[in-house]
């Protein structure tokens, strides 16, 4: 099931072919979107305020290839070094605010799934569950260099 609450109801997720502006992940402004989209990407998005996340993440955690993945997690500082401790530094997985969520990729809850082409076009937007795993494998595996 979906958690909403801790994101705002009212937020239309991006829809296929939406196109998504380039962003900084980190303040240092060294790691973008665009230098990371190389070739399209699936980006899952988390938060600790949802039971439903850890499952998700203990499936994505278990993946063998972490090529062309982000996970996005909103959480407090002390419990994203501990999850950061225990995943394969392999995982791009940073942590982000809330609002930064909302403002660059339209999460109206999570988990949420966004799959994303070389163009920054979103090529799907969804709730993850078994489906998106799915939907994303064959995403990513369609990949080419």
């Amino acid at each position: 099931m979906i958690n909403t609450s801790p994101f705002m109801k009212t937020i239309t997720p991006l829809k296929r072919f939406d196109y998504i502006s380039d962003c900084f992940f980190d303040d240092q402004k060294k790691l973008s979107l665009k230098d990371l989209n190389r070739t399209g990407i699936a980006i899952i998005i988390l938060s600790t305020s949802c039971s439903a996340c850890y499952s998700v993440l203990d499936s994505v955690v278990s993946r063998v290839d972490f090529t062309n993945l982000i996970v996005l997690i909103e959480c407090e500082l002390e419990d994203y070094v501990e999850l950061k401790s225990v995943i394969s530094e392999e995982l791009l997985f940073l942590r982000q605010k809330r609002q930064f969520l909302i403002d660059h990729f339209s999460v109206p809850g999570v988990p949420w799934i966004l799959l994303i082409d070389r163009e920054n076009k979103v090529q799907w937007s969804a709730p993850f569950n078994q489906t998106a795993m799915e939907k994303m494998d064959d995403f990513l595996s369609g990949i080419t260099e």
